[in-house]
């Protein structure tokens, strides 16, 4: 009898360690995806070494080289700089799991010397690509450049958004200048390696605000603050002014544009937005290409993958998760490919 209690007692005692164990790795858990947003300092990470942790949707890591400059497997040889908002960022993943690097992998498997330099950057738009053009082109001297956008890059208020690094201003007549704020010294100085070590984590008091827009199919990053100027009403006319300034800064440069989809619920499928106001746009100059995503994305759903949504926030929703990076860097491959073997 009395080594049955102990054996009852041994086995209470191993269930209860069992059990606190869950309850300390789940607190864990949710702790992580509910307050850590980590964040080195703008200057950090413009300086380069220092490390990002993401836990609010999907779970991610970034190293960061000079210049913001997100890490990718490779360095040396002919540089293909990517620009792009968050989606290009990608915090939501491992780094070496976002489109950039899955690119340069396959890029280098294919015999190609390129050295993919991902300079995505949460809630930019066309005055971010704009303004890091003359930087970008004296630093890294691409053969080829990336820019992942939508049609509201363009035409949506934060492209007047006077908090970003780079914006427009409008005068009376319509025309646009584009301004600097005073963050926008710390993107793309040098192309210098510095090692700062690894930062410390630090707690966001909008973390769980940041959650509850993200549950919702919501970027919250996309929509800052001090935004009051009303849209234009000429949208061609402002079109065609951000797309002659992109060539006043990149010149002849080769240019790839990912044109993001949208997610529309009712129908189950992605779409281009204003697709054919893009195309007709950048199809006026014969060295820039489009690079359409909402054939693949659809193509994958049919088969069970779906390229949005983590485990963490609604299905088919939010930022592009593995699957999706992967297809994203996969087809950019492609085309980078195809460009290259036509010059």
């Amino acid at each position: 009898m009395r080594n049955k209690t102990q054996r009852l007692s041994l086995l209470m005692y191993i269930l209860k360690a069992i059990g606190w164990t869950v309850l300390f790795l789940f607190l864990t858990e949710a702790f992580v995806r509910l307050f850590i947003v980590s964040s080195p300092s703008l200057t950090g990470k413009s300086e380069g070494g220092v490390v990002e942790i993401y836990g609010l949707e999907g779970y991610g890591i970034i190293y960061y080289r000079a210049n913001m400059e997100i890490a990718t497997p490779y360095t040396g040889g002919e540089n293909i700089v990517v620009l792009g908002d968050s989606f290009t960022q990608a915090r939501h993943i491992p780094f070496w799991k976002n489109y950039s690097s899955i690119a340069e992998r396959e890029l280098r498997s294919s015999g190609y010397k390129i050295d993919v330099r991902n300079f995505g950057y949460m809630a930019s738009a066309i005055p971010y690509y704009i303004g890091l053009g003359p930087g970008i082109m004296a630093t890294y001297h691409p053969t080829l450049v990336v820019i992942q956008v939508t049609y509201d890059d363009f035409i949506g208020t934060r492209i007047f958004n006077k908090t970003a690094p780079f914006f427009f201003n409008r005068s009376s007549d319509g025309n646009i200048t584009l301004k600097y704020s005073d963050t926008s010294e710390l993107f793309v100085k040098s192309d210098s390696r510095k090692n700062r070590g690894f930062s410390f984590l630090t707690f966001s008091s909008s973390s769980i605000l940041n959650l509850i827009a993200i549950q919702k199919g919501q970027d919250p990053t996309n929509t800052p603050t001090g935004q009051t100027t009303a849209l234009p009403e000429n949208i061609p006319g402002l079109l065609k002014q951000e797309f002659s300034l992109l060539r006043s800064v990149y010149g002849n440069t080769q240019i790839v544009f990912i044109i993001r989809p949208e997610f529309n619920k009712s129908t189950s499928r992605f779409y281009i937005e204003n697709q054919k106001i893009l195309s007709k746009n950048i199809e006026k100059y014969p060295e820039w290409h489009i690079m359409y995503l909402d054939t693949p994305f659809n193509t994958a759903l049919q088969q069970g993958v779906m390229p949005t949504g983590f485990g963490n926030t609604k299905p088919l929703s939010g930022h592009w998760n593995i699957n999706g990076q992967k297809i994203v860097g996969e087809y950019l491959a492609e085309k980078i490919s195809e460009i290259l073997n036509t010059q």
